[in-house]
């Protein structure tokens, strides 16, 4: 398509743009309106062209377990079957740390001693989420959660 200097253009609104439904809505506008080029706002023409524009959030914490050293593409989909949501796993391991305080308190005000309880960061080793069964060890399940409960991350200068 070619477009003069003495011709409209005339914009897609950017709320109007939605990248499943694109291709859709220029197909109607050129039957409705052949000779009217209906054109992108930069920003959405990067929305619509961006290589990661159709991935979902569940796409996104598949990538991010992923990037876990020992986490298979198996155990992302275990862990992800029963925790679908970053959120959903830190209130998991949130409310595993009040459960076991809970019990370390009362079973200390028995017998005077602290018990061995399961830590809050073995629940995925403890849980062996899903139905895939793929067996997560004590290690990999307290690396997983020292990455999500951590308050603070190292810098990259700190790191070095």
């Amino acid at each position: 398509m070619t477009v003069s200097q003495n011709q409209s253009l005339y914009i897609i609104p950017d709320d109007r743009i939605h990248r499943p439904t694109y291709s859709e809505l220029q197909r109607q506008l050129r039957l409705k309106h052949p000779t009217k080029p209906h054109l992108t706002s930069v920003q959405a023409f990067k929305r619509l062209n961006s290589k990661n524009a159709s991935m979902t959030h569940r796409d996104v914490w598949c990538k991010m377990l992923l990037t876990i050293a020992g986490l298979s593409p198996e155990k992302v989909a275990a862990i992800v079957e029963v925790y679908p949501t970053p959120l959903s796993l830190s209130r998991a391991f949130k409310e595993a740390e009040h459960v076991e305080r809970a019990a370390k308190e009362s079973a200390i005000g028995l017998t005077g001693k602290a018990p061995k309880i399961p830590l809050a960061e073995n629940l995925l080793a403890n849980d062996n989420p899903g139905s895939n069964r793929q067996k997560i060890g004590p290690a990999l399940s307290r690396k997983i959660y020292e990455l999500i409960r951590a308050k603070k991350y190292p810098s990259i200068a700190e790191a070095d």
